[in-house]
């Protein structure tokens, strides 16, 4: 995807932001998840969407939090108070305005340019590092994002080392997978139990190596309602 976008980028670049306008620069109709999120009592919320719809959701006055967006991102901004803070660390499409180049974290180009020693790097680290996170809503299956994860994975080792003591927990929300089913010899079909727990041992070994706890949910359906339950 990151090698499609590329080349969308290249071939017409006002036609590339345009679209992505398009595509995501629209409020439109909120999730009611948005408005239970905004009060959980988290200290910040960290998103790699594109979409304006947390920023819209942060700055109502009910919520009343600040949004910083890529390339402006401080890491000291992670645990303000009292007001929260908002980061858009791919880049914010907001309403009415169409992307500036490099604004958005989308392309091959613009992931090697984010994660090349600039503030968004070292805000993660910042955050990755010091921080106890709850991941949702994503699999951090991005190449860029895994070599930040091993690199704060060796800076808490060394402070393990000198200092000593536990490091900050991280948490992963993460639906219930699919089932899989096969055909047998007789037409009929049949759960493959043996392939469902190959599937969940590997996912486990993943965040386990990434120093992240899984914590599942039903999703119940397409909208992932079970999240809302717990």
């Amino acid at each position: 995807m990151l090698d499609l976008a590329e080349e969308a980028k290249s071939a017409a670049p006002c036609k590339y932001y345009a679209v992505l306008h398009e595509k995501f620069g629209h409020i439109g109709t909120t999730n009611p998840l948005y408005d239970i999120l905004m009060r959980l009592n988290f200290k910040s919320y960290v998103t790699t969407n594109f979409d304006p719809l947390l920023a819209h959701e942060a700055r109502k006055p009910e919520h009343n939090m600040s949004v910083e967006v890529y390339p402006s991102l401080s890491a000291a901004n992670i645990n303000r108070n009292p007001r929260r803070t908002v980061f858009y660390i791919h880049g914010l499409i907001k309403e009415g305005a169409t992307p500036a180049p490099m604004s958005i974290v989308l392309s091959r180009s613009e992931f090697h340019e984010a994660y090349r020693g600039t503030t968004l790097s070292s805000f993660l680290e910042q955050l990755l590092t010091f921080h106890p996170v709850c991941f949702l809503g994503c699999t951090l299956d991005e190449h860029p994002l895994k070599n930040v994860f091993e690199e704060c994975s060796d800076i808490q080792s060394k402070i393990r080392g000198v200092h000593g003591g536990p490091c900050p927990e991280r948490f992963i929300l993460l639906a219930e997978q699919e089932e899989v089913w096969v055909s047998t010899n007789d037409g009929s079909r049949t759960r493959d139990l043996s392939e469902e727990q190959r599937r969940r041992d590997a996912e486990e070994r993943q965040y386990e190596h990434l120093g992240i706890q899984i914590v599942r949910y039903f999703r119940k359906n397409d909208f992932h309602s079970g999240l809302r339950h717990m």
